[in-house]
């Protein structure tokens, strides 16, 4: 019988307080006072430009740029900085609390879920005062379900369902 040598895995958690958040100095990093720790009810992943959007029970959906090569140096050296894996990018409020937000394939539009039946469809603003900071649009609003939308998901052609 043949031996077989495995190799131990290493895991290492990146943890990041995004949606409220008890310490002071993560709050002010965000640009947001002293808030509770707040649930994150949804994440969703953008391939292309490796970018993360969050919902969570403050009633903020989130973006976040994530940084792989400094994540890959943090996995590789617990002592590297952990902050510099990802970074905030923007947040986005609407009347209806979100419960889910989805990338579109292409990464170039956000579909939000919320509460009381609403679909929200997002896309970047193209920002003319010169400031970098993006701003995203909520551009359409779908209503028709009488109860609150959990989840939604684009087609690969760009169509959204429910």
């Amino acid at each position: 019988m043949k031996s077989t040598s495995y190799q131990p895995i290493r895991v290492r958690t990146l943890e990041i307080l995004w949606h409220g958040c008890e310490r002071d100095e993560e709050a002010v990093q965000l640009g947001l006072q002293s808030v509770a720790i707040e649930g994150i009810v949804s994440i969703d992943y953008n391939t292309q430009q490796d970018r993360i959007v969050t919902c969570g029970g403050d009633g903020y959906i989130r973006l976040w740029q994530l940084n792989p090569e400094a994540t890959d140096s943090w996995l590789a050296n617990s002592q590297s900085d952990m902050t510099a894996c990802v970074s905030f990018v923007t947040g986005m409020r609407t009347s209806w609390m979100p419960l889910t937000a989805r990338w579109s394939p292409h990464g170039s539009m956000i579909a939000s879920a919320h509460c009381d039946g609403k679909i929200c469809l997002w896309w970047q603003e193209k920002r003319e005062d010169g400031k970098k900071e993006e701003e995203w649009k909520d551009y359409r609003h779908l209503s028709g379900h009488v109860i609150d939308v959990y989840d939604l998901c684009f087609s690969p052609r760009l169509a959204v369902s429910s």
